[in-house]
This record gives C-alpha cells, structure tokens and sequence, in this order.
C-alpha cells in the first residue's frame, strides 16, 4: 500500500501534505453543511408549530441523504407517479379543465361597495380592463406582433370546447388589426389533465404590468398564529366570472391554424392584467 501511495504521488506531482490539508478542508465543509442543515431544520419546525402541523424532532434534513445522487428524469418521474408524460401524444388526450360558465360578478355592483377611497380609485382602474379600451391604448407601447403570426397550439377540438364552456368565442377579426395569442394547455401531471392557457401578444407591449403585493409567508403565520381559527378560500374558476365587453374582446383574440378569429369573453389565464383584477375584486370585499 504504502509503494503504490508513493507511485501516486509521484505521477501527479502532489505532495502528501497537500492531500492531508484538502482532505481537512473538505471534512470542515462537511461539518458546517450538517450542522447549518441541523439548525435551519429545527428553526422551519419551530415556525410551523406556531400555527399548527409542525414538530420539533431533529431528524436529519431530506436533502442530505439525496447528496451525490442523480435525480430522475421528467419522464421517469412521470413513470414513478403513475401519470401520463406530458412530451407524448398521449398526454395531450387528457382532457382540459374546463368548467362551464355558469354566472359572472357584476363589476357596477363591486364598486358599490364600501371601502377605502384609495382601494376604490385601485379597484376603478383595475377593472377597466374588462369594459375600457382606452384603458388598452393607454398601456400600449407599440403595435407589437401582427395578429396573422398568432400561434394557437390547441387543437380545434379543444377550442370547440373552450367555445361550448362559454370562454372563448368564435367572432370577426376587429378592424383595428390588433390582437394577436398564443394559446396552448399546460399538462398535470398529478391530477391527470391539462389547463388551458391564453397568452395574448398585447401582453409583449406593455409600458406597466399590473402588479399584486402579498404578505409574506412568515407575516401570515404570524397573523395566523393571534386567532384560534383561519380559512382559506379558492374561489372555483375565479377567471372564468369576470366578463369581458366584447370591445376589450378583440384586443387578446388570435387566429387560429384554421384562419378562424378566436377571443376570450372571460378574463384568459395569461394575460398579465388577470391576477391584479382578480385580486381587486377580492380585496373590495
């Protein structure tokens, strides 16, 4: 043993006391790893049993025992799960999450409301991107891409049944030549199906996205934490309740491979204004 460590130092030119000297430092390293693991885990289990759920046991982080190892491919964990693999054919046969539309928030009513002046003036202009072009030219930084080049990847069954569901609909290209999509479904995995997307051109041409600020996770446990009681809600096709007029429509339509002019009459996942409408309208409750 003691010949062949003498042939390995001498063919690589390193010296034993470099050896024992990294070896040192790689051992120090591992050190602090576990014991900023050890800590950082018994802090996060601390937090959670502030609001329930959590615990405060000292076992050795997840992530430390997957050290070293490959992690599987997308399609093997596909595999793993039991669920179709969303590069092949047959994943996009699973069928859309499509709920029908079944009733819409009527906006006048929100502004009825009571609420702060400053959350009215914010709620006000949020929801004009349901009724107002002006509010679309407004935000307008140039013309951006022609509708022609739209690049609608749903097949024509699917968008027959966004159509049947009451959230696109099948119309005349508007006379502004504006507009222009991208559409296409987002695959599932672990509730085998896929969610349609609507990502209008208008979305590229934006001077001011609008922009959503929540608490933090550690300010709402904190909260959380003060009462005996929280909920949480999830409103079911929230989107889908938010009518659009059909002269904001023709803003975020897009021809389809068919030639055919597609837009939404509900507010689309995808279009960048969605989220700060949505969370308008919940806020002014």
């Amino acid at each position: 043993m003691d010949f062949l460590r003498s042939c390995f130092f001498a063919a690589t030119g390193v010296s034993a006391r470099v050896v024992s000297r990294v070896a040192g430092a790689v051992a120090l390293v591992v050190v602090t790893v576990f014991a900023a693991a050890k800590a950082l885990h018994l802090d996060v289990g601390t937090g959670l049993e502030i609001v329930g759920g959590g615990h405060g046991d000292t076992r050795e982080p997840r992530f430390l025992k997957a050290l070293g190892k490959d992690a599987p491919s997308y399609t093997e964990f596909a595999r793993m799960g039991g669920a179709a693999d969303p590069h092949t054919r047959r994943s996009q046969k699973l069928p859309l999450h499509i709920k029908n539309v079944m009733v819409c928030i009527d906006r006048t009513k929100v502004l009825t409301l009571s609420m702060p002046n400053k959350l009215r003036g914010y709620v006000e202009d949020q929801l004009r991107w349901l009724h107002d072009p002006t509010r679309y030219d407004e935000e307008r930084t140039y013309i951006g891409r022609h509708p022609q080049t739209s690049n609608i990847r749903l097949s024509p069954k699917d968008c027959d049944e966004l159509v049947r569901a009451g959230k696109l609909k099948y119309a005349y290209p508007p006379e502004h030549g504006l507009g222009g999509a991208r559409a296409f479904s987002v695959v599932e995995i672990e509730k085998s199906r896929r969610r349609p997307i609507w990502e209008p051109f208008y979305n590229d041409c934006m001077r001011r996205v609008p922009t959503v600020h929540f608490r933090t996770l550690g300010d709402r446990r904190r909260i959380i934490a003060k009462y005996k009681y929280s909920a949480q809600f999830d409103f079911a096709s929230y989107y889908d309740q938010l009518a659009m007029n059909p002269e904001v429509q023709a803003y975020l339509g897009g021809f389809t491979k068919n030639g055919h002019w597609l837009q939404p009459q509900t507010l689309p996942m995808g279009f960048r204004a969605s989220c700060a409408v949505a969370q308008a309208i919940t806020w002014a409750h």
